[in-house]
């Protein structure tokens, strides 16, 4: 049996006898000495290649499609730190691996002070990193995100963890007394104070335990993101009519990590509640995700390490001008069009890869995949980024195996699931764009997207429109 590093008992799962250590201390048996990380460890084909698995050890779930040395997110559950499970984040996983990211989610557990939730948050991190080339995990790929207490968890975990290449929050609440503040006064369907929860993780009111308050806000912390390494890039989603967690509080962490120097994507959703803009805040998180984990480290720390600075004494309130969105607006007529090198557009390359027996094409962020999925590589298509004010998502669809881009609007379509967008693009002209065209070929309506407006001269594709505006 191949060997691997021990895993974290707290995340081992659970066997006969109970678990045990090797007297080398190379890898985790249960007692009769089969491999807790069986089911990954049969799917293992060499060093940091899988073939891929959908499996549950002990805390963690976790689902990867065949590759090599992918991404990697974990993914944390909403619920007040007191409700809730790893698989309320099971909708995401096909979006993930369709995008080369490898999914797994942390049943944490519910109820427990804070400082033993984020313990849990960071054993994960470490089984992850320990067990790294058998799960097909590239360990300088990998990143965190969550939805509502699992956002403030994400991001304070990433600032805890120090290592991580992308931190998504979706609805994350950055300053813990404000969000006591919003929701004392509100009562749950049975009639309790919304903020218990708050209280119950935190030891008790803001006004008892500030420490243990100032302790666990990411706005209070930020200054340690970079912890004297590449600081992580940020997706920050939030609906600005949030009614638990108030906008102003996302509005000022945005503008305190742009403040920073920090690589930050604000997506605030019009109209959004706190639950009503998730779904799609998610996908947007995704894209992001997948774009920047392939990205080359971000250099840049605190431009500014005083902006990190938010009062002991001060929640946070909105800035003058919010964030809104990750791209630049597309310029009006008669306006200069918007720098693309500026940071605020990522931009990350689409590969399309060819499969011969059916003539079909596919589109993948990550080259190997073509292999992974018994097609060959073609060539690069067109580069994509990341989402924001005019821009439009180009959708990607999965027949179980590998994403095919298709459209840009989302929707049914026969004998294929809808996985999110792989990317975006302008809706006008940008400064070094070109328009990215839909060529159709008519005996069975394949679907080609391309720069080449005569369709790359192939005489079965003729063109049927544009996506939008790429590079």
């Amino acid at each position: 049996m191949r060997r691997f590093a021990p895993l974290p008992l707290a995340l081992a799962a659970a066997c006969s006898g109970g678990p045990h250590v090797d007297a080398g201390g190379a890898s985790v048996k249960d007692a009769d000495g089969a491999a807790i990380l069986a089911p990954i460890t049969a799917a293992y084909l060499s060093p940091g290649c899988t073939a891929g698995y959908d499996t549950t050890i002990g805390q963690l779930r976790m689902v990867a499609a065949r590759g090599c040395n992918q991404k990697f997110i974990l993914a944390l559950h909403g619920g007040a730190w007191a409700f809730g499970a790893a698989t309320d984040m099971d909708i995401f996983a096909a979006q993930m691996t369709a995008a080369g990211i490898i999914y797994a989610s942390l049943d944490y557990t519910n109820g427990a002070p804070m400082a033993t939730i984020l313990s849990q948050v960071g054993q994960a991190f470490s089984v992850i990193r320990a067990n790294a080339g058998q799960m097909g995990v590239n360990p300088a790929q990998m990143g965190v995100m969550g939805f509502s207490a699992g956002g403030q968890l994400a991001l304070q975990g990433g600032i805890d963890d120090g290592h991580l290449r992308w931190i998504g929050s979706l609805s994350g609440p950055p300053d813990l007394a404000a969000l006591e503040a919003n929701l004392c006064g509100q009562t749950d369907a049975n009639g309790k104070d919304l903020c218990e929860k708050t209280r119950h993780a935190l030891g008790g009111t803001a006004a008892a335990a500030p420490g243990e308050y100032k302790k666990y806000s990411p706005a209070k912390n930020a200054a340690r993101f970079a912890n004297g390494g590449p600081a992580p890039s940020v997706f920050l989603g939030h609906g600005d009519a949030d009614e638990l967690v108030p906008v102003a509080t996302a509005d000022a962490f945005s503008a305190q990590l742009t403040a920073m120097g920090m690589k930050a994507v604000y997506v605030r959703a019009p109209g959004g509640t706190h639950t009503s803009a998730y779904a799609a805040l998610a996908q947007q998180a995704i894209a992001n995700a997948a774009i920047e984990l392939a990205a080359p480290p971000n250099a840049a720390a605190h431009a500014d390490p005083s902006a990190a600075v938010v009062a002991d004494d001060a929640t946070q309130t909105a800035p003058a001008t919010p964030v809104d969105g990750a791209a630049t607006a597309p310029a009006a007529p008669g306006d200069a069009a918007p720098d693309i090198t500026a940071p605020a557009v990522q931009r990350a390359t689409l590969h399309r890869c060819y499969f011969a027996a059916t003539q079909n094409h596919s589109y993948t962020l990550t080259p190997a995949d073509c292999a992974n999925a018994g097609a060959a590589y073609d060539k690069v298509a067109f580069d994509v980024v990341g989402p924001g004010p005019g821009t439009v998502a180009i959708n990607g669809y999965t027949d179980g195996r590998f994403n095919y881009v298709l459209t840009a609007a989302a929707g049914a379509l026969s004998g294929m699931t809808y996985v999110g967008p792989l990317g975006h693009l302008f809706t006008a002209p940008v400064a070094g764009s070109v328009p990215i065209y839909v060529c159709i070929r008519a005996a069975d309506n394949n679907q080609v997207p391309t720069k080449a407006q005569n369709c790359e001269g192939n005489p079965q594709f003729t063109v049927q429109g544009t996506l939008g505006y790429g590079f």
